[in-house]
């Protein structure tokens, strides 16, 4: 595979695969992702300001884990460990509602 690696970034990954983004461009694993705009595909942080890598992304101001998750607000997530996170609505496992 042939890409310019400037500004190169891990991202994280997921059961699926490993993202990562140069300035241009998103991948997952070595697949180029055309929807998404890379400067807009953030890897959200964990309660102590750390990338988590746990699979978590912002994009377009809409949270995914693995796909969107709909029933979440990115204004008040937090990520804890082990693939969970809460917001002011409740606590998820990955993509499923704890409580």
């Amino acid at each position: 595979m042939k890409t310019d690696t400037l500004g190169y970034q891990y991202l994280g990954f997921t059961n699926d695969g490993t993202f990562w983004r140069t300035q241009k461009a998103i991948y997952k694993n070595l697949t180029e992702l055309k929807n998404f705009k890379a400067s807009e595909f953030i890897p959200l942080k964990d309660s102590k300001g750390n990338n988590a890598g746990k699979g978590y992304y912002q994009y377009n101001n809409k949270v995914y884990y693995y796909d969107q998750l709909t029933n979440i607000d990115i204004h008040t997530v937090v990520l804890q460990e082990w693939e969970r996170c809460y917001d002011k609505t409740g606590s998820m496992n990955g993509r499923e509602t704890s409580f």
